[in-house]
């Protein structure tokens, strides 16, 4: 419970717009880490909500299967916050540590979680 309060309590901090340049770690339920880039709030006109959470993460875009694990493992994580701020989709963006000496570039990819009947569907992460 302490480890979810923690977690929570960054999210929160996050969404209240203490945009860092710094990224933030985010513990996993695993053990491992993730690196929180940004917390992004986008309410539409017609009344829907969004959050978009921008991580930063050691895990190879190209190894999709333990890419699925740790995005889901972050969806976990992040689902309370999502509840609770009434939201009805939430945009989760991968991003790989950026590559190159002059000029740096990186891989990511985003990937959507949207709530239908009450129930959040997951993003299908196919097997390369």
């Amino acid at each position: 419970m302490k480890y979810y309060v923690c977690n929570l309590l960054l999210i929160i901090s996050l969404a209240c717009g203490t945009v860092s340049k710094n990224e933030s770690p985010l513990p996993l339920p695993s053990g491992g880490q993730v690196f929180v880039i940004s917390l992004l709030n986008t309410h539409y006109p017609n009344g829907d909500y969004a959050i978009e959470l921008n991580y930063r993460t050691n895990t190879s875009l190209d190894d999709r299967r333990a890419l699925k694990n740790e995005l889901y493992e972050v969806w976990s994580t992040f689902l309370p916050y999502a509840e609770k701020q009434g939201a009805g989709s939430v945009l989760i963006k991968v991003h790989e540590p950026p590559k190159g000496f002059m000029i740096k570039t990186n891989k990511s990819e985003t990937f959507l979680f949207k709530k239908l009947n009450n129930q959040w569907v997951k993003p299908n992460i196919q097997q390369i």
